[in-house]
């Protein structure tokens, strides 16, 4: 179980949970190709930067930090995207 903490609310989250498994907390494999371990293990930690931001806009106060978390989501989808179009133009090479 990972807990995260923000102004004073603990958050929970088991793993498998919402769709998200353990392989993906702990990062996949590696398989020896440093590009597609690359975008393999930076997937889910953009994942988790979104997911923190989330909780900076449910819990957070300061306008900086809500206007910065809106950004970082955006940039984070856009690089998650990015990578899983090179993921699959990359298949079985």
């Amino acid at each position: 179980m990972v807990a995260i903490v923000a102004g004073g609310f603990a958050l929970s989250w088991q793993p498998g949970a919402a769709g998200v498994s353990t392989g993906a907390l702990l990062g996949a494999p590696y398989s020896g190709d440093t590009d597609k371990d690359f975008v393999a293990h930076t997937i889910p930690h953009h994942r988790g930067a979104i997911d923190m931001a989330k909780v900076e806009l449910k819990y957070g106060k300061d306008t900086d930090m809500k206007r910065l978390a809106k950004s970082l989501i955006k940039a984070q989808n856009e690089k998650i995207a990015y990578m899983k179009k090179w993921q699959a133009k990359h298949a079985g090479k």
